[in-house]
This record gives C-alpha cells, sequence and structure tokens, in this order.
C-alpha cells in the first residue's frame, strides 16, 4: 500500500521468498478489519535483515502508518513489524509465527508498535513474542496474552522503549524478559 486505504474482510498471502504479505510505504495511511494474513516461504533467509529491517515480516510499516483490527496472521516469519517512520496499531488480533527470528509483534530502526488485547504465540528460535532489534522504537502493549516456546525466545526483548501493562506473559523454553 503507498496510498490511504480501508479495507474489511480481505486476506492477504505471501509465498514469495522475503516477501511481505502487506507492505505500508510511502506515507500512507491503511485500516485493515477483520483480515486474515497467511504468510510462508521455505526460501525466506530470516536472521539479520529479517531481524533488523524487518525483511519478509508478514506486515511491514516502513513509511506510513497501518491500523489492523480484528484479524489473524499465521506466518513462518516477523508477525506485525514497525520500521523507521512506520507506525503499527494493533487490537483484537491473534499471531502465531512459526520460523525463526520471527517475533510476533516487532519494532526497530525508530519504528513504532501500539498493541492491545492480542494472542500472541511463537514458536522459532530467537523469536519473542513482543520484540525488539537495532535502532530500537517505541512498543506500547496492554492486555493480551503473548507466549514464546522457542529456545533463546523470552516474552519480551527490548532494546526499544517498551511499556508492557495488563498482559500475561509466558516464556517456555528462555527468561521471560530480556533486556
Amino acid at each position: 500500500f503507498t496510498s490511504d486505504t480501508e479495507e474489511s474482510g480481505q486476506s492477504y498471502t505471501s509465498e514469495g521468498t522475503d516477501e511481505s504479505a502487506v507492505l505500508v510505504s510511502n506515507g500512507a495511511n491503511v485500516t485493515l478489519k477483520d483480515f486474515t494474513v497467511n504468510r510462508t516461504s521455505e526460501d525466506s533467509k530470516g536472521g539479520d535483515s529479517s531481524s533488523f529491517y524487518g525483511v519478509g515480516a508478514s506486515i511491514l510499516v516502513t513509511d506510513g502508518t497501518v491500523d489492523l483490527k480484528g484479524g489473524t496472521i499465521t506466518s513462518d516469519a516477523d508477525g506485525a513489524f514497525a520500521y523507521d517512520k512506520g507506525t503499527v496499531n494493533i487490537s483484537d488480533t491473534a499471531i502465531t509465527t512459526t520460523g525463526n527470528t520471527a517475533g510476533g509483534i516487532h519494532a526497530a530502526g525508530g519504528g513504532t508498535v501500539n498493541a492491545e488485547n492480542l494472542t500472541v504465540h511463537t514458536s522459532g528460535e530467537s523469536s519473542a513474542a513482543i520484540r525488539s532489534d537495532r535502532g530500537g522504537g517505541t512498543m506500547r502493549v496492554k492486555g493480551g496474552s503473548y507466549t514464546s516456546s522457542g529456545t533463546g525466545s523470552p516474552a519480551v526483548y527490548c532494546t526499544a522503549d517498551i511499556e508492557v501493562e495488563d498482559a500475561k506473559l509466558t516464556a517456555e523454553n528462555s527468561e521471560a524478559v530480556c533486556i
């Protein structure tokens, strides 16, 4: 999306190598309601380009804002990622990620994530449910349940300004919070 858009009840799919199912750029303001995102690719690289810049994230906002309400994200990469001038506002959404370096919600490079009442489960290595990385950013999380089950995957991995309120945090194979 490179221009202002509002959609409801749509499905977004990506199977391309390091390709996002939803990409918001060019200062666009996008609203997606009652949405479904499926993002899978056996050829995706993950690693630093994914962690630091959001390459291949299911939903990636680099310049603009996305408002996500009442959706489902299923992915082998990051769920929702805000980078640089990007803002992700997400509520009442379920996120499941299975790949390595595949966080549930993620900010890096100065991006902003505002999350409310999410159900997040990650199962890959280095895949925190609430995750930030190089360049930090701002994350505000209110309510919901955040579970990480992979090795080296805390419920919260913090290199940003992160605030979590009234949320259930579970890390099954890692420390609960890593700052």
